[in-house]
C-alpha cells in the first residue's frame, strides 16, 4: 500500500520492525519515541514507531533450539494453536526504541512449566512481537481512530499465521501485496523513476497487485486484549531488573 495519503500506513516486519503512518504535517512525539520526518513526496510527512525487534526474536529462538528451521517452527505453532498463549514473552533482543527508549530491555519468557512445548514457546515469541507492534501503533495514533487496514511488508509477511495473529492483536486488516517482502526495494525504484522522469507521483506510486487481505479475528481480538495488558505489566515489572542482567 503506497503510504501517500494521510492515514495510509504499513507494518514492516524484517529483522527490526516499523509501524508507519503518512500525514500532512509534522507531528513529533519525542516523549514516546515517535519519529516524525518529511516524506519523500511533496507536502507529505510521516510518523513512525521504530522497533528494534521484528522477526529477529524468532530467528534467535530457532538458533537457541538447535538451529531449527523457521518454517517448521511456524508450522508447529500453527498446528498447536488454540488461542492466546498462557506464556508471555518480551522480544527485546536489542533493547527497544518506541515507546520505551530503553537499551537495557531484554528477552524474557514467563509462565513455563514441565509441560511447555516448543510450539508453546514459538507462539509466545510471535505474540510478544505482535504486542510490541501494538505498543507502537497505540503511540502513533495517540487516541485517534486507528486505520482500518495497513500493508504488511518484510520477510515476516510471508507467514499467514503470524500475520493473522498481528492483525487480530492490532485489530487492523493487513494487506499483503505481491512481493511484499521486497516492498522497500520497489519504493526506492519508484522514487528513482520519479527523480529521473519528472512524472506525477500519482502516476507512479500506485498499489501493486494484492496477494491477500488478512482480517482480524474478532474473537481473538477480544481474547488478546487482557494479554496485551499483561504484556505491558510484565514490561513494567521487569524494567528495574534489566540493568542487572544486561550484558
Amino acid at each position: 500500500m503506497p503510504t501517500v495519503n494521510p492515514g495510509d500506513g504499513f507494518v514492516s516486519l524484517g529483522t527490526s520492525a516499523q509501524v508507519f503512518l503518512a500525514d500532512t504535517r509534522h507531528r513529533p512525539d519525542p516523549a514516546r519515541l515517535v519519529h516524525a520526518f518529511c516524506h519523500a513526496l511533496p507536502d507529505r510527512w510521516y510518523r513512525m514507531a521504530a522497533l528494534l525487534n521484528g522477526a529477529s526474536p524468532l530467528a534467535a529462538f530457532a538458533r537457541w533450539s538447535g538451529d531449527a528451521d523457521i518454517a517448521t517452527l511456524l508450522e508447529e505453532a500453527e498446528a498447536c494453536f488454540k488461542g492466546p498463549s498462557h506464556l508471555l514473552a518480551t522480544p527485546y533482543l536489542y533493547g527497544e526504541r518506541t515507546p520505551h527508549n530503553n537499551p537495557l530491555a531484554r528477552v524474557a519468557l514467563v509462565g513455563m512449566t514441565s509441560s511447555t512445548t516448543r510450539a508453546d514457546l514459538v507462539q509466545a515469541v510471535l505474540e510478544g512481537v505482535a504486542f510490541s507492534l501494538c505498543d507502537g501503533l497505540d503511540v502513533l495514533i495517540a487516541g485517534a481512530a486507528q486505520p482500518e487496514a495497513m500493508a504488511l511488508i518484510g520477510g515476516g509477511a510471508k507467514s499467514a499465521f503470524w500475520a493473522k495473529l498481528i492483525a487480530s492483536i492490532l485489530d487492523v486488516s493487513l494487506v499483503r501485496y505481491d512481493a511484499s517482502d521486497r516492498g522497500t526495494a520497489y519504493g526506492a525504484a519508484r522514487l528513482a523513476r520519479l527523480a529521473i522522469t519528472g512524472e506525477e507521483a500519482e502516476a507512479v506510486v500506485v498499489p501493486p497487485p494484492i496477494k491477500d487481505v488478512i482480517a482480524p479475528d474478532q474473537g481473538l481480538t477480544d481474547a488478546y486484549r487482557p494479554r496485551i495488558e499483561a504484556f505491558r505489566s510484565l514490561y513494567k515489572a521487569l524494567e528495574p531488573i534489566w540493568p542487572s542482567v544486561a550484558g
